[in-house]
């Protein structure tokens, strides 16, 4: 039985893993979304350059993801409310979106 592994995305490949299943939990889903990149099956957009992604990996291969960025950062009108958004996919497809809160 492995050990699940709680991290952080730090090479490009890891990030690359995480968009890939986001990519993956919208296809399940049926979601549609501009930033499908249905040739790389990856979903990415403008957070991820300052997002913290979030890892859960059985082994070498990552299950679940979540980023995380400080609403301050993300959104104007979010600065000093200390909002976090994230968002979340596991290997089973599932997907779930959090709102400031």
């Amino acid at each position: 039985m492995n050990t699940l592994t709680v991290g952080i995305a730090r090479t490009p490949e890891e990030a690359r893993q995480c968009f890939a299943l986001r990519y993956a939990a919208h296809v399940t889903d049926g979601k549609r979304s501009h930033y499908l990149d249905h040739r790389a099956r990856e979903v990415r957009d403008e957070l991820d350059e300052i997002a913290t992604i979030h890892t859960v990996s059985d082994g070498d291969r990552i299950i679940a993801t979540m980023r995380s960025v400080w609403g301050g950062d993300a959104c104007p009108s979010a600065i000093g409310t200390g909002s976090i958004w994230t968002t979340s996919a596991n290997s089973t497809g599932a997907r779930s979106p959090s709102l400031p809160g």
